[in-house]
């Protein structure tokens, strides 16, 4: 409950879990540290951080340019100059993440919001993705997450993806004032993300103090008590764009309801709504932004859906365990003011449909539709599931699927599968799915969740057909060269499988024979001479290894017979003299800042010898 007087909070189970996750974190300590003696000032340094936005590749002589495309490849995260989903940063190759993302109203660019509020880059040749992936840096542990179940697990993706951005601060253990002097000149907190874990409790002062934030995403997730004059001052925040996520709230009173909706940020995510009734979405039918999560809200009235019905937002998650298919249609019937844009629906608490429910959604006007806590799927509800005209379905619970849903899934109209549920894959299903082809040019199949891969089910995978096809299989963790050489029979654009570790030299060059146009396989940690050698005849255009850390000239050597467009060696953290100078025989490598800047010694060394 929201008061205007400060009481003894009650520790949420969220603030717990965060505490357990991120206090023994050394980095953390240090920082809490740091700042809790003054030492830090008002202005927090932020060490140099590589451009991971989506931008246009262009043409460079030199082959250490920064700007050479940006996006980092890792699964999870997407090349940038393909024509497919992008991840926010993040270093878990994951999926379906709550995360911060750079968002800009979509009046205010020429550049597609995705559904996580990004941009989407792309070739110049090319179209553009709808949709956007929670997108990292080089790191390749290979976790595959499911969507949000609880308040819990919304609050602890987000945490998580956030302890691993340079341009995020997590500050367990401070109070606003220790951030914000007020008696203190300087410039505000140099961070994208201010992630206060320990704040429970904001005064009309400390309020005032955030508003000088410049950042874009500002993350209160134990907060359970403000006072509206404080709550309104907070809503004055002076970043662009905004992302608020308010986590902590158990309850909140009519008064607070009606703040939150005349608030203009792009995003805001608020716990404490159980029931979204006539008069709640009449407060918020008139918020600005276009990114509405009420995580909290479990059920949903049909006077609520019907006055919101009129809300021009583009994306609308709700908790909703269960809703009466009538009601469902009312709700999903908005019109998002931003013709063109995904218009998003995500009800990731719905464990069962049936067969009106399915209806009900089969008729949603958006074309994103999470429905990510459904367990299992039958024939019959997912030939009437297929119905919906939508481009990105997602059905990340579903653990098991059958050849009969397999085959009816495989004749929807959509762009974007997900099923990153799945652990394993009937052959026969897999022969089925293999049969999904429509008329969309970019179609993009997630099949995160299987951590193996035999013979038979590779071979029928790669019977699916399409040049512009895009399969992640970033769960499989071992690769042997059999399945490697069925898999580098199929006909599609982009391979991802970045969950191995580890290639045997067959297995590599087998892979690598593979006629499509990106390779991403940034799980490898390292790489020797013959794998390097096999992986370089990839006839392809881009090969990403951005989890490689370190690399000799040998490897090196190796890998500078590769003839195509890019090799991204992101992960690379040093180099010698002698590997240094062997890279700048590569093709425009992309590599990290430390790499960079020895390529560029190299070069004036080799500059002044001549």
């Amino acid at each position: 409950m929201m008061r205007s007087q400060p009481s003894t909070p009650v520790m949420s189970t969220t603030f717990q879990f965060l505490l357990r996750r991120l206090g023994t974190s050394a980095v953390l300590l240090m920082l809490g540290l740091f700042l809790a003696s003054g030492l830090g000032g008002t202005a927090c340094s932020q060490a140099e951080r590589e451009e991971e936005t989506a931008t246009t590749e262009q043409p460079e002589a030199e082959p250490t340019h920064e700007d050479e495309g940006g996006g980092d490849p890792a699964a999870g995260h997407r090349p940038n100059d393909d024509a497919e989903e992008k991840q926010p940063q993040a270093s878990d190759p994951t999926e379906d993440r709550e995360q911060p993302t750079d968002t800009k109203r979509p009046d205010d660019t020429n550049q597609r919001p995705s559904e996580n509020g990004e941009t989407d880059g792309d070739e110049t040749d090319e179209t553009t993705s709808d949709e956007t992936e929670p997108n990292g840096d080089a790191t390749t542990t290979h976790e595959v997450e499911r969507e949000p179940r609880t308040l819990e697990d919304f609050a602890r993706r987000s945490m998580k993806a956030l302890e691993q951005q340079p341009d995020a601060l997590l500050m367990p253990g401070l109070r606003v004032r220790d951030v914000f002097p007020m008696e203190l000149h300087g410039s505000p907190v140099d961070a994208d993300s201010l992630v206060l874990l320990d704040v429970k409790r904001l005064s009309l002062e400390e309020a005032r103090a955030l508003r000088r934030f410049g950042g874009q995403q500002l993350y209160l997730p134990a907060l359970r008590e403000i006072a509206l004059e404080a709550l309104e001052e907070l809503l004055r925040w002076r970043g662009e764009p905004r992302e608020l996520y308010l986590l902590g709230f158990d309850t909140l009173p009519e008064e607070a309801v009606e703040l939150l909706g005349r608030w203009t940020g792009v995003r805001l995510v608020v716990s404490g709504l159980h029931e979204f009734s006539a008069e709640v979405a009449a407060h918020f039918v008139g918020y600005r932004g276009f990114q509405l999560h009420l995580p909290d809200v479990h059920t949903v009235h049909k006077d609520g859906a019907r006055v919101f019905s009129q809300w021009r937002g583009m994306e609308l998650q709700l908790g909703v365990t269960d809703i009466e298919p009538e009601t469902l249609r009312i709700l999903g019937s908005w019109e998002s003011q931003y013709t063109g844009e995904p218009q998003v629906l995500g009800l990731n608490e719905l464990r069962t449909v049936d067969s009106e429910l399915v209806e009900a959604l089969s008729e949603f006007r958006g074309n994103h539709l999470q429905l990510n806590g459904v367990r299992t799927l039958e024939e019959e509800l997912a030939v009437r599931l297929v119905q919906w005209d939508g481009d990105l379905l997602y059905l990340n619970g579903l653990t098991e699927l059958s050849p009969g849903a397999a085959g009816a899934l495989s004749s929807w109209a959509g762009r974007v599968l997900r099923l990153n549920g799945l652990r394993s894959l009937q052959p026969q299903a897999a022969a089925r799915l293999a049969q999904w082809r429509n008329d969309q040019r970019h179609k993009i199949l997630y099949l995160d969740g299987l951590e193996a891969l035999d013979l038979e089910t590779a071979t029928h995978l790669a019977a699916w057909e399409d040049h512009m096809l895009t399969m992640y299989l970033n769960g499989v963790r071992e690769l042997d060269a059999d399945v490697a050489a069925a898999l580098s029979q199929w006909h599609g654009r982009v391979l991802s499988m970045s969950g191995l570790e580890h290639l045997e030299a067959e297995a590599a060059r087998n892979l690598a024979s593979w006629h499509g146009n990106r390779l991403i396989l940034n799980g490898l940690r390292e790489l020797n001479e013959s794998v390097a050698g096999a992986l370089a005849t990839f006839p392809g255009q881009r090969l990403y290894l951005d989890g490689v850390e370190e690399l000799d000239a040998k490897a090196v050597a190796a890998l500078a017979e590769y003839e195509g467009r890019t090799l991204s060696l992101r992960g690379v953290q040093r180099v010698d003299e002698a590997t240094a100078e062997a890279m700048l025989s590569l093709r425009r490598p992309r590599v990290t800042s430390h790499v960079r800047q020895a390529l560029q010694e190299a070069r004036q060394r080799l500059r002044e010898r001549e």
